[in-house]
């Protein structure tokens, strides 16, 4: 009887830690990084933030990020401030829903589920 009840515990118990190992959470930290040609963004995400920075890769034309979020389902975007020049723009946004990376007057990329 003590052998089964032992069994037992230990079952529950490594059930238990396995739920807790290997479940996603909503609250998971995360990287995610769009390209349009040799322009980028790093996205760095929280589960109530995302920080941001896009960066031109490319003389020519400026680019930004076009994101939308849960508290404001329309599109806004973030530019990188000096094209080419070393800086990159940088902010931290709240939980974003999709964004995309665009040259500006050229094209986009695809918008990227954000979780």
């Amino acid at each position: 009887m003590r052998n089964r009840i032992s069994a037992l515990l230990f079952t529950v118990f490594a059930a238990i830690c396995s739920l807790i190992l290997f479940s996603p959470s909503a609250g998971a930290a995360g990287s995610i990084t769009l390209y349009h040609g040799s322009d980028y963004a790093d996205l760095l995400t929280s589960s109530t933030l995302t920080y941001v920075e896009v960066c031109d890769g490319e003389a020519g034309n400026g680019v930004y990020l076009e994101y939308q979020t849960y508290a404001i389902p329309y599109t806004r975007k973030l530019w990188d401030p000096d094209g080419k020049g070393g800086d990159c723009g940088k902010a931290n946004i709240e939980r974003m829903t999709r964004a995309r990376i665009c040259e500006n007057n050229v094209s986009c990329s695809g918008w990227q589920q954000i979780y």
